[in-house]
Parts: structure tokens; C-alpha cells; sequence
């Protein structure tokens, strides 16, 4: 984490679209999969999704003689990611997103294109974890609708530290670590799943 502060810097210079790139990365740091970013616009709200199998991450029940019970075990990672600099996230922001994943739940879009995001089809008993990034501050106020809400939020401060924890874009010189700006944009570029 010492080198935290190179991630923070290069976080505030990261356009719009990138940032978005680097949520789907980070979704696949923690091992989702199937994850998608939507389009720049007319999102409806949601910019990154994937699935996390509960069966990637604990180990397999011998309890059920054919498929495992974990493997019917999948949760939905579904979120926005904000770049904003000066201004704080506020209220208004998180319960956009909110909005945004229960509408998605019920194919519920302003789109009229019947068949948006068909990938996302998220079962009634699906859990679903509601993810905001944003590249700066969340206000105190957000913090308490996140803590009470369920949402896993980070600002740019955790996601500069959650980046340096798993040496993204860490390259050895001489024997010690460095963080390349070079070879974070080359992350940045690794495509989400298709």
C-alpha cells in the first residue's frame, strides 16, 4: 500500500470510459465472470455486471451425488462507476443506482429495445450486490445510505489501495517494486468478457 498514492494520481487523469474499464477489471480481480460493460450511453443506469459463482469460491459440497449444490449458487455484481474530481458523491447518486438495478431485475428499461442487456437476466431469488466507484469523495451522508443500504461502495482512495494490494501494474526493477503508468494502461485495455 505504500504505493497507493502513484494508483490515486493516475485514477484522476483516467477518462470517463476508462474508469468504467477499470471497475469490469476489478470485478475480475475478485474472480467474477461473464463480466460486461454497457455503453457509454443510455445505459440505463448501470455500467458494469458480472457473476460471481459461489462455487469458484468455497469448497464443493460432497453432500449431493450429482451436481454440486454450489454450483446453482450465483450472485449478481452489478454497478455504476462515477469520475468525478471536485464533487462529492451525494444521495441522489447511489439511489440512482438503486433505481437502476431494481429496474434491471424486472427488464424494466426506457429503452424500447425488448431485448437490452440479454445477459443480464437476473432470477427473483438471485442475490445481487449493488457496487459504486467513484474516482473521488463520497459525502458523509453517502457513506451512511451505503452502510445502511448494503451498496459496496469505494472511493478513490480504497480503489487506488484495493489496486495496490493486488499489485496491479506492479513491475520489478532492480530488485524492487514500481508501479508503471505504462503497464496500468495496458491493464486498462484487457477487454471484458464477450
Amino acid at each position: 500500500r505504500l504505493r497507493w498514492k502513484d494508483y490515486y494520481e493516475t485514477l484522476q487523469e483516467l477518462s470517463p470510459r476508462e474508469i468504467e474499464l477499470l471497475c469490469s477489471g476489478v470485478l475480475k480481480l475478485i474472480g467474477a465472470r461473464n463480466v460486461k460493460l454497457t455503453k457509454e450511453t443510455r445505459d440505463e443506469g448501470i455500467d458494469f455486471y458480472g457473476k460471481l459463482s459461489v462455487a469458484d469460491v468455497i469448497k464443493p459440497s460432497s453432500a449431493f451425488r450429482f451436481r454440486p449444490f454450489e454450483s446453482f449458487l450465483e450472485i449478481w455484481l452489478i454497478g455504476q462507476a462515477k469520475h468525478y474530481r471536485a464533487v462529492k458523491v451525494a444521495t441522489p447518486d447511489l439511489r440512482e443506482l438503486i433505481g437502476s438495478v431494481n429496474l434491471a431485475s424486472a427488464r424494466t428499461f426506457a429503452d424500447l429495445d425488448p431485448d437490452k442487456y440479454p445477459d443480464l437476466r437476473i432470477r427473483v431469488a438471485d442475490p445481487v450486490f449493488m457496487l459504486f466507484f467513484t474516482t473521488g469523495r463520497i459525502s458523509i451522508d453517502g457513506w451512511q445510505l451505503v452502510k445502511k443500504s448494503g451498496i459496496v461502495a469505494m472511493d478513490g482512495e480504497i480503489l487506488a489501495a484495493f489496486l495496490a494490494d493486488h499489485d496491479v501494474a506492479i513491475i520489478k526493477e532492480e530488485g524492487t517494486k514500481q508501479f508503471s503508468r505504462d503497464t496500468f494502461f495496458e491493464w486498462l485495455k484487457i477487454p471484458p468478457d464477450d
